[in-house]
């Protein structure tokens, strides 16, 4: 008997592994091949949530949805595969007041609304695509997790996930590509199914095999690299002139979006294409033609290597050049006409901007903000992009407090033809250093300049000399709303709110709805209700997703907003999971209310507390001690839900409520774009205390002896 309860663990394990690895696939390679999808990180993830919570709901179906995991998810990766051939690559969001380099739409014309209606029904044709093949899986979970003690069988579980994002973690360091995550996720779903469906064994190797081939033979058409961040496609960068075009560097893709170029902006090739030469000389020589005081330069977004061949041009001793993705930074080693980042005074650093300003110890003659504009999202629990915390207040105060007494920062930032996204980056870094600044516009960009004791007026005359734009004037006139560490959405439109967006969260909120409700319904040959919501476990769903969300962005502000850093938050909270299970075993912690209690008490703490003041400490230590503050209400968080989770009648239907108050919770985190990300902390407060109201609901279904308060 123990034996077939270990083989029901080790399933299980296998089952929550595969989920895990299989979202974290999906998010990746679907933000890669459909760019909207980068932007919207949170969509796939809350159909997986939703799918999962479904599946779990339908544990006690008769039919084996199992058996249709591998056909759901082959369909998926085939539409991902063939992805610019369907013109997926093409799809906008329906949204004028979110900013995603032409991936939202600009304008709500006749034609633009029938557009953005056939974009927004693909958008959730891939939405239900990836909610059924995840049901699928979670079916088969919500039918395992019942597998003896529940609080047992759920850290199970919780053990299984976080070994998912262990493995998916270690491919993204290495760099492999998506067949190669393919091969692993199908290894595992074919180890599933193979003893339960014997008869699928072959149909199934063949459709796997298919489909990895498929993705290695279009992957080999043209030469892609996959970076932690990226799906990165290399192309010569070509000039016309007169009737030929004329090779003059290398064009880099991001997700399928235009990245950066590699100038050759050579005396050779100035003679071939002076006017081409001598425009794009201005852009990145500018900071070292109107500063003068170049001897120590930093550079963040580097990128591969345009700004540091400036200042390799114009000889600096010291350049320290901030690049937060690797391969992009090998690209400026090995594809750059001036290889910069070789060059004995170049120190290439890998890390974020934010956190190399925490941990600066040196102080800088100039400071160079590249184009520093991510084309993807912090991570898909979040509406943050990878750059947000780059562009605050907060953020160009430590920036300031790195320069020389003579020190100079020249910040640019390309407009798109949105003057506001300018406007407020000027307002920004006015508020954050409390004093004049000036802005000028050369070819769509825009430029912000500001130091210590710098001398204005004659960077205004060396300004007027290259009869550049100069808003200075109307920018510091500007009420436009500066971002913070609160609210860093710097690419909100300041002339409303994303109504359309709302709107599509709204409707994955009612699809959730009416599935739960059909799920619901008696079944034809039974007398009992399929699946009836707990909804203490739903609301606990509703708050922990909120606390993931700030606790990932708190820890983004504190160690940087890297992939690895992401990874390091998921996987702890996982093994705060485990952690918060483990005490309650060992223990024999029941005391719920107690529990409540300092839950509450922690959610209010990590609202009130100022991280601010960790700033005077070194970064380790203000690492170690800032996580131990944010990851504190996820220790009691874990608790609650264990003690909870422990008392259930039927686990499976638990799970079940706890993944839909999931994608509630998900949903309410688009909210951050109107209240900041800090009051995320009262929303879950919130959500906690209806938790606990419903245990009275709940109360008669329990045990009384088993169920114990303070």
């Amino acid at each position: 008997m123990n034996g077939k309860k270990n083989n029901k663990f080790v399933e299980l394990f296998l089952v929550s592994f595969l989920f895990l690895f299989l979202e974290l696939v999906v998010i990746r390679w679907l933000s890669a091949e459909v760019p909207i999808f980068a932007y919207f990180k949170n969509f796939p993830l809350l159909a997986a949530f939703l799918g999962l919570g479904l599946g779990c709901a339908l544990a006690d179906y008769r039919r084996d949805l199992v058996i249709l995991a591998p056909f759901a998810f082959s369909l998926l990766f085939i539409i991902i595969i063939f992805a610019e051939q369907l013109e997926l690559h093409q799809i906008v969001f329906p949204e004028k007041y979110i900013f995603a380099w032409g991936r939202t739409s600009e304008s709500w014309s006749p034609g633009e609304v029938w557009r953005s209606i056939h974009h927004l029904a693909v958008i959730f044709s891939v939405f239900l695509l990836v909610m059924f093949s995840f049901a699928c899986l979670g079916q088969r979970l919500g039918k395992l997790i019942r597998t003896g003690e529940a609080l047992v069988a759920y850290s199970v579980d919780i053990a299984g996930s976080l070994t998912g994002i262990v493995l998916f973690s270690i491919l993204s360091f290495l760099q492999l590509p998506p067949f190669v995550w393919l091969s692993t996720g199908y290894l595992i779903l074919f180890i599933l199914i193979r003893k339960s469906f014997r008869f699928l064994r072959i149909p199934t190797l063949i459709c796997f095999l298919i489909v990895i081939l498929l993705a290695s033979l279009i992957a080999s058409e043209r030469p892609l690299l996959w970076s932690p961040y990226y799906r990165i496609e290399i192309s010569n960068f070509m000039v016309k002139k007169a009737d030929r075009y004329i090779p003059a560097g290398k064009l880099i893709s991001v997700n399928r979006d235009m990245h950066q170029t590699l100038y050759d902006l050579s005396d050779e090739m100035a003679e071939v294409l002076p006017d081409f030469v001598n425009s794009r000389r201005l852009e990145y020589y500018l900071p070292y033609i109107i500063s003068r005081n170049y001897d120590s330069v930093l550079i963040v977004g580097a990128g591969a290597g345009n700004d540091a061949a400036a200042a390799v041009k114009y000889k600096a001793r010291v350049i320290d050049a901030v690049e937060i993705d690797p391969v992009i930074a090998d690209l400026g080693k090995s594809l750059h006409p001036d290889k910069p980042n070789l060059a004995p005074n170049v120190n290439l650093i890998i890390d974020d901007a934010r956190s190399y300003f925490k941990k600066a110890k040196k102080k800088y003659d100039l400071i160079v903000f590249s184009i520093l504009d991510s084309h993807t999202a912090l991570s898909s629990l979040s509406s943050l992009r990878l750059d947000n915390f780059v562009y605050t207040t907060e953020s160009i105060k430590e920036v300031y407090s790195l320069l020389k007494p003579k020190g100079l920062v020249v910040l640019s930032f390309h407009e798109w033809g949105h003057e506001w996204i300018g406007e407020r980056l000027f307002r920004v870094c006015q508020e954050a250093i409390g004093k004049d600044i000036i802005a000028a516009k050369y070819r769509g960009r825009i430029y912000i300049i500001f130091g210590k004791n710098t001398n204005y007026d004659l960077i205004n005359q060396r300004l007027a000399s290259l009869r550049l734009e100069r808003p200075t004037e109307v920018y510091s006139e500007s009420k436009i709303k500066v971002t913070t560490d609160d609210w860093p959405f710097l690419y909100a439109h300041p002339n409303g709110q994303p109504v359309v967006y709302y709107f599509a969260l709204l409707l994955i909120a009612i699809i959730a709805l009416v599935l739960v409700r059909v799920v619901s319904k008696p079944d034809s040959s039974e007398t009992q209700v399929k699946f009836k919501m707990d909804w203490q476990m739903f609301f606990l769903g509703v708050s922990f997703l909120l606390l993931e969300t700030t606790s990932l962005t708190r820890t983004a502000l504190l160690l940087g907003s890297t992939w690895l850093v992401n990874a390091f938050v998921f996987a702890g909270i996982l093994i705060m999971i485990l952690l918060a299970n483990l005490l309650v075993l060992r223990f024999r912690i029941n005391k719920l209310l107690i529990s409540y209690i300092f839950l509450w008490g922690s959610l209010v703490f990590v609202y009130l507390f100022p991280l601010d003041v960790l700033n005077l400490l070194s970064f380790g230590a203000r690492g170690v001690l800032g996580s131990m503050i944010v990851a504190l209400p996820l220790l009691f968080a874990g608790i609650v839900f264990a003690i909870s989770f422990a008392q259930v009648r039927d686990a499976s239907f638990a799970l079940g409520s706890n993944l839909l108050g999931a994608v509630l919770g998900g949903i309410l985190e688009a909210l951050s774009l109107s209240v900041g990300i800090k009051n995320l902390l009262l929303l879950a407060l919130v959500s906690y205390i209806l938790s606990y109201l419903f245990i009275k609901l709940k109360r008669p279904l329990l045990d009384k002896t088993d169920f114990v308060e303070s």
